[in-house]
Order: C-alpha cells, then sequence, then structure tokens
C-alpha cells in the first residue's frame, strides 16, 4: 500500500489561526470595557472609591457610597435634593461579586467566617452573641465593664459602634507578661485603612484618684493584630474598681470625624 505523504503549510495554519486569535484579543477587549464601564458605575461621586453595599441613590437616580451619605448630610452633591434612604439594589447586586471580604471581628479567636460589613454585624449578633449591650448607635462611648471574682480567663470584650454611617469594633484586650497582667483599649474601623483615617477618637478612664486619657486614629479590622499593644491606651490593674465580689472598670471616649 502506496504511503501518503501529509505536506503541512505553515502560511495556511497561519491563516487558519488567525480569526482565532482575533476572538480571543476580542473577548479580552470586551472584557477589559465591561470592567471599565462596571468601576465608573461603581465609583462615588464623592470619595472616588468603589461602592459597596449599602449603597444609596437619590430620587433622580444619582448614587452615593454610605460613609459619604453621611458626609454631605443626606443631600445628594449632583442634583442637591434630599436622598432619604433609597438603596440601588441593581448597584449592590453589581458590585458584590467585586468586593473583597472582611474577616470577622473575632477572628483572633479563631473565627474563620468573612463577608461583607452587614453580613459580619449579622453574623457576630447570631454567632457570637454580642447583642444589646454590645451594639451600640452613637459615638458616644460609656463602657461599664464588670468581672465577677475570681478574675476569669477572658482575653478579648468588643463592642460595636454605629456611627456618621459606619461601624466601629471597641476592643479590650487582656495580656500578660511574666508575672504582670495589663489591658489595653483600641478602636477598629470595619472598612478599608484609608477611610479609618478621616476618624478619630479619645478614649478616659478615672478612678481612685487616676485620670488616663488617650486619642488615637482607628486601624482597619484589615490589619493584622500582632501590634496592638502599640495601638490602643495601655490600662493597668490598679484602674479596675474591686470590691468582695466583683471587679469593675468604667471606660468613657468618643469617635469622631476630622
Amino acid at each position: 500500500m502506496d504511503s501518503v505523504e501529509h505536506v503541512y503549510d505553515d502560511g495556511m495554519m497561519n491563516k487558519t489561526a488567525e480569526p482565532n486569535t482575533r476572538a480571543s484579543k476580542w473577548e479580552l477587549e470586551k472584557e477589559k470595557l465591561v470592567l471599565n464601564n462596571v468601576s465608573e458605575l461603581l465609583e462615588c461621586p464623592v470619595c472616588l472609591t468603589i461602592m459597596s453595599a449599602p449603597i444609596y441613590q437619590c430620587p433622580n437616580g444619582h448614587t452615593l457610597c454610605s460613609m459619604c451619605k453621611f458626609r454631605v448630610k443626606n443631600c445628594c452633591p449632583i442634583c442637591c435634593t434630599y436622598m432619604g434612604s433609597i438603596r440601588c439594589l441593581a448597584l449592590e447586586k453589581v458590585a458584590k461579586p467585586l468586593e473583597v471580604p472582611y474577616e470577622c471581628p473575632l477572628e483572633v479567636r479563631g473565627c474563620k467566617v468573612t463577608g461583607n460589613i452587614p453580613e459580619l454585624i449579622t453574623h457576630i449578633k447570631n454567632a457570637h452573641a454580642i447583642m444589646h449591650d454590645g451594639m451600640h448607635d452613637g459615638s458616644r462611648i460609656a463602657i461599664d465593664f464588670v468581672e465577677p471574682l475570681p478574675r476569669s480567663n477572658w482575653t478579648w470584650r468588643l463592642n460595636v459602634y454605629k456611627c456618621y454611617g459606619c461601624y466601629f469594633c471597641f476592643y479590650l484586650k487582656r495580656f500578660t507578661s511574666g508575672n504582670a497582667t495589663g489591658d489595653v483599649a483600641y478602636i477598629r474601623f470595619m472598612g478599608e485603612e484609608n477611610e479609618a483615617k478621616i476618624f478619630s477618637y479619645s478614649l478616659e478612664i478615672g478612678g481612685d484618684g487616676q485620670k488616663l486619657t488617650y486619642k488615637g486614629v482607628p486601624r482597619s479590622i484589615r490589619v493584622r493584630n500582632e501590634n496592638f499593644l502599640k495601638e490602643g491606651m495601655f490600662v493597668s490593674p490598679s484602674f479596675w474598681e474591686e470590691n468582695e465580689h466583683e471587679l469593675r472598670l468604667k471606660l468613657n471616649g468618643q469617635i469622631s470625624q476630622n
């Protein structure tokens, strides 16, 4: 049987492959175009960052992130109409796949749950039972920690504050160094680090003729907790008021927008 010789024409192969290459390039360009258009749709007109839920819109359809809605005092920066509380659910659906999730504020306890801010607020209420005394509306901090004697082995206390259209986490962290035990009080912002910088907070503790004050800028909850000793107020055991049944720590403060 005669053998059949197969001859390949390189020029013909290139001509055949060219349409596929063009198609691939077009798909990439189309994908880039779509992403650019989505980014433009999700760009907040005030802070120019990419919006995530909750996204608000005025009656004329102009959209705004929740933080800037508070900044402009509920007045649309585009058409100057009153915004109210209308959510733009369509844009929120578009934004959801693009969101980089946050870790649970109690990841220091080993919690691996991630999600956007509203999801995490629901999570810490339900899974960590931080409700009632632990959830606050407003920027004023007034905490009364009570610990039965003998001292328990707790390491973290968490309170959540909602103000300026955002959420803030107040932590009281206990640590031991050698034979000494103390606490550090600090605040974290539930959002990005660049947004956290527009806020500040103050803390104050008084007792037995002593007074301790602290002023600082909150870090984002995205920042790991390795250096928490350097970012808050050190509270020595002498500031805990003690009677025969319990220890009590009264702490006041304020979250401010710069």
